[in-house]
């Protein structure tokens, strides 16, 4: 299969899936969000496959969610914002939906700077390495949103009160911050010392016995965890609906825009 946003590369048990638009930093369009999901929906209905890997192509994990998707919208349009703004909930639910019944093991390797959804969507993976000069920020406040991907959940789990430090303060954590919180578990000097770990990891689990990877996750994600993550990835998407809609919110975004054009 094809796709437009990603590469997929299928090796014995293990699909290594590389977020492909290295020009945008890897930020999030519509096609990607789509992509992701249909990809980790592929991956679980494949027998053969025991893992799923996620990286970047380029400097960057992913600068996060491509605020350019907006510009997609006549904001001055309520109606048409408000129909834009439900499906991009719908869309999301279904992206973080994707990684929340995944029954297979997820690995994330950042091989950069990573932003946003990025950042949030790493603690739903079993495993996140990363190279040691990557950085972490999740600007929510900033931009007039709120948290995503269970992160409302899952960082207060991992990190304690240092999530309220990235969710709501909007620090910028480094990848040694993000090691000492278990948003990541391991530090690499470089890409290539990263990729290697990778290599490494896919041929173990390659030779491992599938069903009893299924029950180890399985069990770690139970149908009592999942319905719980369930509930919090639609919530967090309804407000972030809300949110999107708002004159708050979209004044955010446009001054971001702003600020982002080159000067004459």
């Amino acid at each position: 299969m094809s796709y437009k946003t990603i590469e997929v590369t299928e090796k014995p048990g293990v699909w290594i899936v590389c977020l492909n638009r290295p020009r945008k930093y890897n930020a999030y369009d519509m096609d990607m969000y789509t992509e992701i999901r249909d990809v980790l929906h592929s991956a679980n209905d494949e027998p053969s496959v025991k893992a799923l890997i996620l990286t970047g192509k380029g400097k960057y994990f992913s600068s996060g969610n491509d605020l350019s998707n907006f510009l997609q919208v006549d904001v001055s349009n309520k109606q048409q914002m408000l129909e834009f703004a439900q499906q991009s909930g719908d869309m999301l639910y279904e992206f973080v939906d994707a990684f929340i019944r995944f029954k297979k093991i997820l690995i994330g390797a950042v091989n950069g700077p990573a932003v946003g959804i990025g950042v949030s969507s790493l603690a739903l993976f079993d495993l996140v390495y990363s190279v040691s000069d990557a950085t972490f920020l999740t600007p929510f406040m900033a931009l007039g949103q709120s948290p995503e991907a269970c992160s409302s959940l899952r960082f207060y789990e991992l990190m304690g009160p240092r999530a309220t430090e990235m969710l709501v303060l909007g620090k910028k954590f480094s990848a040694q911050d993000a090691l000492e919180s278990n948003l990541v578990h391991k530090l690499f000097p470089d890409q290539q010392s990263l990729y290697a770990e990778i290599d490494q990891i896919a041929n173990t689990l390659s030779q491992l016995p599938p069903t009893s990877l299924l029950v180890a996750k399985r069990l770690r994600n139970n149908p009592e965890r999942i319905a719980q993550l369930s509930e919090v990835n639609r919530r967090e998407c309804d407000e972030l609906v809300e949110r999107w809609t708002s004159e708050e919110c979209m004044q955010a975004i446009m001054n971001f825009m702003m600020r982002k054009r080159p000067k004459l």
